[in-house]
C-alpha cells in the first residue's frame, strides 16, 4: 500500500486568530492552497504508476535499446536481454537490430550472441571495420575454428598492417592450429619479415602447427640477423625439431638467450628420440659423459665417450 501524508499548515497572510469554523475547506492543504491539492494527488497517482512492473520486461529493454544514444548502456542492455530471456522472441529481434548498430563492440556482442547466422558480421569485425583491436582479437578467437586459411591470411595482413598485435596474435594462433602446409607457409612468412614480439608468435605458433615444413622454416630462422628471432625459432624447434635439427641448434651463436634456448631445444629434441636410427643419441667421443649424434654405423646406438673408460673389467664401449 502507498501513502503520502501531506503536512497541514495555516497560510503565512491569515491570522492565527482565524477560528476553524470559519476556514474553507481544503486551504489547510499545500500551503493553505487548494487549488494544489490536485497537483498533489496526480503526483502520487503517477508515483504508483511507476511502481507497478511493465507487462513484458523484455519488450522495455528492447525499447530502451532502441532509443539510448551511449553504447556502453547498449552494451549492458544486451547483456540482460541475452542472460537474463535469451529464448524470448524479443531478445532475438533486439540481437538482430543491433547487428546495424553504429558502434563496432555492440555489433559483436550481438553477432557473438547469435552465432553462426551473424558469421559475415563477425568476418568484418574481425577485420578492424570500426572496431578495437580487443574486440577484434575476440571475435577472431571465437571464429578460430571456423576460419578458412585464406580468411585468417587476409585477417592476420589486415592486423599488421594497422598494428592491431592482438588481432595478429590470434591469427597466428587459428593458422597454427590448422596444421596445413599452407598455414605453416603463412608463418613462416611472418617469422622472416616481422620482428620482436610478432616473431616470437609466428615462431610460436610454427612450433605447435604440427606441419612437416614448420622444422625447414624454424632452422631458416636460425639465420636471422636479429638475436630475439634466432632464440624464438629454437624454442620452437623444442616443441617441433626432430634429430636433424639438433647440429644447426648446436651451432647456434654465444647469444645467451640464443644459447639457452638452443640446449633447451636439443634437451626437449633428445627426450623425444626413439628408434635408434642413425642421427640419433650417442656420447660424444671428444668429451666424456656428453650426448651426440650416433653416426650411420654406429646404427645410432648411445655409446659412452673413450677417454674415462676403465681398462680390464670395467665399463666398455
Amino acid at each position: 500500500m502507498l501513502r503520502v501524508d501531506v503536512a497541514e499548515q495555516a497560510p503565512p497572510d491569515e491570522p492565527h486568530s482565524r477560528s476553524r469554523g470559519e476556514e474553507p475547506a481544503g486551504w489547510l492543504y499545500l500551503g493553505g492552497r487548494p487549488d494544489r491539492l490536485p497537483d498533489a494527488v496526480e503526483a502520487v497517482l503517477e508515483l504508483a504508476r511507476r511502481l507497478v512492473a511493465p507487462a513484458s520486461v523484455p519488450d522495455r529493454l528492447a525499447g530502451n535499446l532502441k532509443g539510448e544514444p551511449d553504447a556502453g548502456v547498449r552494451l549492458r542492455l544486451l547483456d540482460v536481454l541475452t542472460s537474463a530471456f535469451p529464448a524470448e522472441r524479443t531478445t532475438s529481434e533486439a540481437l538482430r537490430i543491433a547487428l546495424d548498430d553504429v558502434d563496432a563492440d555492440v555489433r559483436a556482442r550481438a553477432a557473438l550472441a547469435l552465432g553462426h547466422s551473424a558469421r559475415p558480421v563477425l568476418l568484418a569485425i574481425a577485420h578492424g571495420e570500426g572496431a578495437t583491436d580487443k574486440t577484434s582479437a575476440t571475435v577472431v578467437a571465437t571464429l578460430s575454428a571456423s576460419l578458412t586459411i585464406a580468411e585468417a591470411s587476409e585477417v592476420l595482413r589486415n592486423a599488421l598492417k594497422l598494428r592491431k598485435l592482438a588481432t595478429a596474435r590470434a591469427c597466428l594462433r587459428a593458422l597454427g592450429a590448422m596444421h596445413a602446409a599452407e598455414a605453416a607457409a603463412m608463418l613462416g612468412r611472418v617469422l622472416a619479415v616481422e620482428r620482436d614480439e610478432v616473431a616470437e608468435w609466428a615462431a610460436e605458433a610454427l612450433g605447435s602447427s604440427g606441419d612437416a615444413s614448420a622444422e625447414h622454416l624454424l632452422l631458416r630462422a636460425l639465420d636471422s640477423d636479429e638475436p630475439r628471432r634466432r632464440a624464438a625459432a629454437a624454442r620452437a624447434l623444442g616443441q617441433c625439431g626432430t634429430v636433424a635439427a639438433v647440429p644447426a641448434l648446436r651451432a647456434a651463436d654465444a647469444d645467451p638467450d640464443v644459447r639457452r634456448a638452443a640446449r633447451q631445444a636439443i634437451a626437449l629434441i633428445h627426450s623425444r628420440a626413439s628408434g635408434a636410427e642413425p642421427g640419433q643419441l650417442s656420447l660424444a667421443e671428444d668429451e666424456s659423459g656428453r650426448l651426440a649424434l650416433a653416426s650411420d654405423d654406429e646404427g645410432g646406438r648411445l655409446s659412452l665417450a673413450d677417454r674415462g673408460i676403465k681398462e680390464g673389467g670395467g665399463w666398455a664401449r
